[in-house]
């Protein structure tokens, strides 16, 4: 859940930006359309998307906007650098499992430092969601909480796949 609050504030900054970014000077480069340009990653996009969805659902002012993407960038640093972490302790732990002897001692060290980041990425995590939150009123973050289940794949009033309006087995012709 922190995650994708982090993502969706990271999303609405992206698409603020993205839409009050002046054109460039001198106008489009010689050459194809778009040529010196650089193409935003995959990355990129579903941040975008995601900040633009989050906007338009739970319809934040320009205000909460500026505020919310600040907090959503800050929160993919923040993952970048525990993932940078994370894969460096992985590493480590290779290494002690790849020795001739393995030095169960160190190797249980190791295992410590990787659950010690974890807790610590989730409590920066939670701090940041909260910072985020307290930039809502309970109508938007009532909005979140129903986003982000949605974005889980695990729509709350949607269990067993289907929407609740419909039959089971039924079609169109069935309900009329």
């Amino acid at each position: 859940m922190n995650k994708i609050l982090f993502l969706a504030l990271m999303l609405g900054g992206v698409c603020l930006l993205a839409q009050d970014a002046p054109a460039p000077v001198g106008g489009v480069p010689e050459g194809r359309p778009g040529a010196g340009l650089t193409r935003p990653s995959s990355r990129e996009n579903m941040q975008a998307l995601l900040l633009e969805r989050v906007k338009k659902e739970l319809e934040l002012t320009p205000e909460q906007t500026g505020k919310y993407v600040e907090l959503f960038y800050k929160g993919e640093e923040l993952k970048q650098q525990y993932n940078k972490k994370r894969i460096e302790l992985a590493e480590k732990i290779k290494t002690a499992l790849k020795a001739e002897k393995i030095d169960e001692g160190a190797l249980n060290g190791l295992i410590e430092d990787f659950k010690r980041l974890d807790r610590e990425e989730f409590e920066k995590t939670k701090e940041m969601k909260d910072q985020g939150a307290a930039l809502l009123n309970v109508q938007q973050k009532a909005k979140l909480l129903l986003l982000e289940a949605r974005m889980r794949g695990g729509m709350i009033q949607n269990q067993g796949g289907r929407r609740p309006d419909r039959k089971a087995g039924g079609n169109k012709e069935e309900s009329k």
